[in-house]
């Protein structure tokens, strides 16, 4: 299964940490997440996924950093 992981940048810590969870299931259930790589939302599930996401990046070295694992 692929999940597209979308969120605010504003998104709260507790409901971040939630999403975080979210991603590291989807690790252990061998599914795949997507992300954006903005900040809040994005980096939470990314955190998670680790390996088990792919990030799409609008331009090169967006938010002034690499994807946190991969960069797909």
């Amino acid at each position: 299964m692929i999940i597209t992981a979308v969120g605010s940048r504003s998104t709260p810590l507790a409901i971040c940490e939630e999403m975080t969870l979210i991603g590291q299931w989807a690790k252990q259930n061998s599914h795949i997440l997507r992300s954006g790589h903005a900040p809040g939302a994005d980096y939470a599930f990314e955190k998670g996924a680790e390996q088990n996401c792919i990030v799409y990046l609008p331009w090169n070295r967006f938010n002034n950093a690499d994807p946190i694992v991969g960069g797909h």
